[in-house]
């Protein structure tokens, strides 16, 4: 389990968003995962994050490398989009 040292208040987005792979692992203590799970009660973008996290796990665990070709436009954007989304909220 990790230990986050998460703020005594309310729980920022960028926050969550760090702790999405923890939480979709299993990872977080049950008071973090607690305290995640009561941001994510309250905040629609969060939850779409989540979503966007499970989605991408989803694709990606049955596709080959050589089916992202094969995606049709709508499906490959998402992909796409839900990538650069991650990307762009990670520290460079």
């Amino acid at each position: 389990m990790t230990d986050h040292q998460l703020p005594d208040d309310d729980l920022p987005c960028v926050l969550v968003v760090d702790l999405i792979t923890d939480y979709l692992d299993d990872a977080l203590s049950p008071h973090e995962r607690a305290r995640l799970e009561e941001h994510l009660a309250e905040c629609d973008d969060c939850v779409t994050v989540l979503d966007q996290f499970r989605t991408t796990i989803t694709v990606t665990g049955r596709l080959a490398s050589d089916d992202v070709d094969r995606l049709d436009e709508p499906t490959r954007a998402q992909l796409i989009g839900v990538f650069q989304q991650w990307a762009a909220g990670r520290p460079g």
